[in-house]
């Protein structure tokens, strides 16, 4: 019983730590714990839709239509949580993504797509939107001078623009795996609370800042240029 009641008030006790954690950096309700980084916990807002669009595309290739079309849902809700602190000019692409996932989640439904292609490029338009959206949080964080947001964002908005690439059947040359490894190596140093330069991170930022442009021209259809220019 008494062992019980210590674990409870230590409980409550680092509770009351994050909240306050998440009070200090403006966080809003519907955050997770990332304690995968290193050093201490960092406080991110979900808005990964990956594991919801594989399994809807095996799901479709499957013909369980009405599964797949569950799984779009999913995915589509993750990126309304992206949404949920979205106030600069990647926030219409997030909400052009949740209605274009809607869309694309009714038709697999009624079993109106004809190809897993159309999926893939939804999905890819959506990493997109994730990978702009991520790359403006970590300029926004670098004017703050928090290195740890930094590399989060950075990390994050690395994976989407593979994951997207990948969707539209773009492999990766030596010279874009290694730029995106690098990135992912930076990102994951910062959001440990290691230290880097300010030109290794304009280097970083310059080499997100060309392959969304790349991307961008290779998608098509609604995704826009981002016009954010980066200072050092």
């Amino acid at each position: 019983m008494r062992f019980a009641n210590l674990f409870a008030i230590g409980f409550v006790v680092c509770l009351g730590s994050i909240r306050e954690v998440c009070q200090a950096q403006g966080l809003q309700p519907g955050i997770v714990i990332d304690s995968t980084l290193g050093r201490g916990f960092y406080m991110t807002r979900t808005s990964d839709p990956t594991q919801n669009f594989n399994a809807a595309q095996r799901e479709y290739l499957d013909f369980d239509f009405a599964a797949s079309a569950a799984s779009i849902r999913r995915g589509a809700q993750h990126v309304r949580e992206a949404l949920g602190d979205a106030n600069d000019s990647s926030r219409q692409a997030l909400q052009d993504s949740v209605m274009e996932l809607e869309a694309l989640a009714k038709a697999t439904e009624q079993r109106s797509i004809d190809n897993v292609k159309r999926l893939d490029e939804t999905f890819a338009r959506t990493n997109y939107a994730l990978a702009q959206r991520h790359y403006l949080s970590a300029l926004r964080a670098r004017e703050q001078n928090a290195q740890a947001r930094v590399g989060e964002e950075l990390r994050r908005s690395a994976e989407c623009l593979q994951q997207a690439r990948q969707q539209v059947g773009l492999q990766l040359r030596d010279n874009e795996a290694a730029a995106i490894d690098r990135t992912r190596t930076l990102g994951s140093k910062l959001a440990a609370g290691i230290k880097a330069t300010s030109d290794e991170i304009t280097s970083e930022m310059h080499s997100i800042e060309q392959n969304l442009a790349n991307l961008r021209d290779r998608l098509g259809g609604r995704t826009k240029e981002n016009s954010q220019s980066i200072q050092r």
